[in-house]
């Protein structure tokens, strides 16, 4: 029987990470096996080692943050763009708890439940120690309320599904990763995008540099349902947002939000 080679598996996960974050530079990689017989992969960026369960983390968080901030679905809409500098200890309570459970909250007009466990675990990998927070009932917008029942710890909540074919909001780019020694600073390019339609027939979008719309930067084509990112980033590249998004290290494998700056 042939012998299951794992070598080009592991690389091509770690090769995906890499480049969803944005990493450049020389990787090298190399992995054992542990008690539970579990893969360990370390890859080797610009000099300095790090666990790709570390990446898998960030990756994690920074989808988080898309889902919860990005589109008009809550009161929080927006939130991290809200100022220059939102570092982890200022970090707003409903947000953080928000976006600890915005992945697991299923669209469905039923009633649906998330064990608190589940969201604490959650809220510890995104911000580890560095921010405190409590369990509770959650306003996520004037028609959705996510309760707690600390009886059976356990969050209660009905949210609706969303027919609309298109919906404005934010879009973010990954454009750099630097590794460091004790941190992942991801560095993205962020723009706002209103339709010209929402029954299914929009063709074209505008791009703003924020919800305000306060600076238009103009319009591009509408592809596979959404604005054309090669445009956008072609286009209007040198004029968009961006910030700085910082990871701080607390263990090999284990990297929790520290910071968001804009930076340009």
């Amino acid at each position: 029987m042939e012998t299951f080679n794992k070598k080009p598996y592991v690389f091509a996960i770690v090769f995906f990470i890499l480049v969803s974050l944005g990493l450049g530079g020389y990787i090298a990689y190399n992995y054992y096996f542990q008690k539970e017989d579990k893969v360990k992969v370390v890859t080797m960026v610009d000099d300095v080692n790090i666990d790709l369960n570390a990446f898998y983390q960030v990756s994690d968080t920074l989808e988080r943050f898309d889902l919860a901030f990005n589109k008009h679905t809550s009161d929080y809409f927006g939130y991290i763009y809200s100022k220059k500098i939102i570092k982890v200890k200022e970090f707003d309570e409903n947000a953080a708890l928000y976006s600890a459970m915005i992945k697991e909250l299923i669209p469905s007009n039923i009633n649906q439940t998330i064990v608190a466990d589940k969201v604490n675990g959650n809220m510890e990998k995104m911000y580890g120690i560095y921010l405190k927070y409590d369990n509770k009932t959650l306003d996520v917008n004037d028609k959705v309320k996510i309760n707690y029942d600390s009886n059976t710890s356990v969050y209660s909540y009905t949210m609706p599904t969303n027919t609309a074919n298109y919906s404005e909001g934010y879009v973010t780019k990954n454009i750099k990763t630097v590794l460091k020694e004790d941190a992942i600073v991801v560095t993205r390019k962020i723009y706002y995008v209103e339709y010209n339609g929402i029954d299914g027939n929009a063709s074209q979008a505008t791009i703003y540099t924020d919800a305000n719309k306060g600076n238009k930067l103009g319009e591009v084509k509408v592809k596979n349902g959404e604005a054309n990112e090669k445009e956008v980033l072609g286009k209007y590249s040198t004029r968009l947002n961006t910030y700085d998004i910082t990871f701080v290290k607390n263990s090999d494998d284990d990297y929790t939000f520290n910071k968001i700056e804009k930076v340009g």
